[in-house]
């Protein structure tokens, strides 16, 4: 189910925030020209845009840096736009699902808006999974929280188009329309 809301005679937001593109690499020749569209476009619905391009062997805790830096030197950043297939965080030991399966980890982008954390790895030992992503044991890069660990002080969204078989265009292609 999805809620729409509608103004009519709203009063216009020239001013939503700081909102932080962090873009993976990959995309940053091939799609230049959408990528600005799209800056273009969020600015002028009243964002201002710092961007990151990233690699995608850059990790999670690289990534975080760079925004809690953007976060803590500026006074308005309200949000995090993760553009491509950069790094997953994952965290937890849950399965949401169901299926007894699938206990473990799971993608947890919530970890790039949740500044104050902490977000630690030395707890959860959950090697039972059988998907490799979803297994869990200390120090292994996933992390421990399977609940968001403070108030996530950023909105955090993600356009990803990696790892969609399915469809014929690549991946670049997709991003790109």
């Amino acid at each position: 189910a999805g809620v729409i809301y509608a103004g009519i005679k709203a009063p216009a937001i020239h001013s939503r925030g700081i909102m932080i593109l962090v873009v993976d690499s990959t995309f940053t020749v091939p799609c230049a020209t959408k990528i600005q569209r799209l800056m273009d476009d969020l600015s002028g619905d009243g964002w201002q845009i710092i961007r990151h391009d990233f690699g995608r062997s850059t990790t999670d805790v690289t990534i975080k840096a760079a925004i809690t830096a953007d976060y803590t030197s500026h006074a308005n950043v309200k949000s995090v736009l993760l553009l491509g297939h950069v790094a997953v965080p994952y965290s937890g030991d849950d399965n949401p699902d169901g299926h007894p399966d699938h206990l473990g980890a799971w993608p947890s982008d919530i970890f790039y808006g949740s500044i104050a954390g902490p977000w630690t790895d030395a707890v959860i030992n959950d090697p039972g999974s059988s998907y490799p992503a979803n297994q869990n044991i200390p120090g292994d890069g996933k992390y421990d929280q399977t609940l968001i660990p403070s108030t996530a002080e950023l909105q955090v969204s993600r356009i990803d188009f990696a790892n969609m078989p399915a469809f014929p265009a690549t991946e670049v292609q997709m991003m790109d329309r």
